[in-house]
């Protein structure tokens, strides 16, 4: 899987309970005053976000809020937009990669569960086959997907096949996790234990995940950054 970084944009053991996360204090993503635009259509509205490596930021608002269009965005998706962008993580001399998890997955339903996962195998990320094995065996342990390993995709759940999706992102070694709304076909217990693997990730691999939810319930029972979109509008950002 050749590791590909969105384009440059010109300036104008698994604990419980969230901890809190690791922050830095280097800048990734610095919005300020953008507007974000699909189609000649205005989605997002005089943006102004900061996000420092290694936050663990919620995303929330009602469907059609611009959470989806602000992942993309992230990502380096869309390109239309006005507004000031100063974000290290789309600079050439970056070496930050972004994986995501899509709200309609991109898996291959006619492949194993095994053949979609060996697609994120990248011999500079892991020192072998066998290395990568070993973590996709432990991601799959984890998310309950080890006895449909050679099952093909199309005779899964919705469930299960978001958690192909997960495992396969996080199999890349993502520095910047954007992840738009990985628990929607999860009940609450694997929606709970998805939380905790990507507090792990964050706390002790230093990953930066932006969740995109509207299970807002879920999201009290855990400490972050919260970012609140209403009709493409930033109306809260701060603590969760």
């Amino acid at each position: 899987m050749e590791r590909h970084h969105p384009p440059n944009f010109s300036p104008s053991g698994i604990s419980s309970r969230m901890s809190g996360g690791y922050s830095s204090q280097e800048l990734i993503f610095d919005l300020s005053r953008v507007d974000v635009y699909l189609e000649k259509q205005k989605i997002l509205h005089q943006l102004n976000l900061k996000i420092f490596k290694g936050d663990f930021v919620f995303l929330t608002g009602h469907t059609g809020a611009g959470k989806t269009t602000l992942i993309n965005f992230l990502s380096g998706e869309i390109h239309n937009y006005s507004g000031e962008i100063k974000a290290t993580v789309w600079s050439p001399q970056s070496t930050l990669f972004i994986s995501r998890i899509f709200q309609d997955l991109k898996i291959f339903e006619e492949l194993s569960v095994k053949d979609n996962l060996m697609f994120s195998f990248d011999p500079s990320l892991y020192a072998s086959k066998e290395s990568f094995a070993q973590e996709n065996s432990e991601y799959m342990k984890v998310l309950g997907l080890t006895e449909y390993e050679n099952t093909k995709v199309h005779k899964l759940s919705g469930g299960l096949k978001q958690k192909v999706a997960i495992t396969r992102a996080l199999l890349s070694k993502p520095d910047i996790l954007l992840a738009d709304e990985p628990t929607s076909n999860l009940d609450k217990i694997s929606s709970l234990q998805l939380f905790e693997l990507f507090n792990y990730l964050n706390v002790k691999r230093k990953m930066t995940i932006v969740w995109a939810t509207h299970n807002l319930e879920l999201i009290k029972q855990f400490h972050g950054k919260l970012i609140s979109l209403e009709k493409g509008k930033v109306i809260y950002s701060g603590n969760s």
